[in-house]
């Protein structure tokens, strides 16, 4: 499936993420380019929802739809801008911690078992793109070329020397370990598919992010089934939109 992301004046919505959902399982995710534009390839033959999302706008959620094997088909996406005061930059500042609060990213910080970054600590490290954060990161290598994340060891469980992590952003899972195919790294070891961070997110959206190399992943997000660590994203309009409990198993396919 193709299309374009756009505003009511049709004006361009970039690195919207757009999402291919069926019943309750995200199958297939992507994020629009500068022009809007995406493509997102459905597994195979079904019934599905496109739902699409964008910092600082509404939600776009289309009707079920029937999409036939080999099948293409174009659509265009309207998104609108989000309404509401802000009241201020501090007040904004002070909604953030609220967020995270509810998203139990201070809880989880205070027990040590990650590395964490706050938006001060991002702003403190310049980085142009998301995974530039990762530079010299204990346990993580950028995989530049593709705007990815991998583990810079051998996973003692996989035997994998291209253990890429499970990603959530926001309380939804984008990427895990049940993705990943046989075949996929040198030696036929099973890897998760490749997940453009950089081109899904833009770094002055990220409020917050949680790294989980080796241990200590929340269990509502893959925990000890998680093999090849985690990274959870906070943005920062929606830092409180996942509770707790929820987590969607979403293998994008690039």
């Amino acid at each position: 499936m193709a299309g374009r992301v756009a505003t009511d004046a049709d004006a361009p919505v970039p690195r919207a993420t757009v999402r291919l959902v069926a019943g309750a399982d995200t199958v297939a995710a992507t994020a629009a380019d500068d022009d809007g534009r995406f493509l997102v390839r459905a597994p195979g033959a079904g019934r599905y929802r496109l739902i699409v999302t964008a910092v600082g706008y509404g939600t776009a959620e289309g009707d079920p739809f029937a999409l036939a094997a080999d099948a293409a088909q174009v659509v265009d996406v309207e998104l609108r801008l989000a309404v509401g005061d802000l009241g201020g930059v501090a007040v904004e500042a002070e909604r953030a911690v609220d967020r995270l609060d509810q998203a139990r990213f201070y809880e989880r910080r205070s027990q040590g078992l990650g590395r964490f970054f706050d938006r001060a600590m991002i702003e403190t490290r310049r980085p142009r793109v998301l995974t530039d954060l990762f530079m010299n990161l204990p346990g993580f290598v950028p995989i530049v070329q593709e705007g990815d994340v991998r583990l810079n060891s051998i996973n003692s469980i996989t035997r994998n020397v291209n253990c890429r992590p499970t990603i959530v952003v926001d309380g939804t899972v984008l990427r895990s370990f049940g993705d990943a195919v046989e075949g996929g790294a040198a030696g036929g070891l099973p890897t998760a598919p490749l997940f453009n961070l950089d081109a899904a997110l833009r770094i002055d959206d990220v409020e917050a992010i949680e790294a989980y190399a080796h241990g200590g992943i929340p269990a509502q997000y893959g925990g000890t089934m998680s093999p090849c660590g985690a990274i959870l994203i906070w943005t920062r309009s929606h830092a409180a939109s996942a509770d707790a409990g929820d987590s969607v198993t979403a293998p994008p396919r690039q």
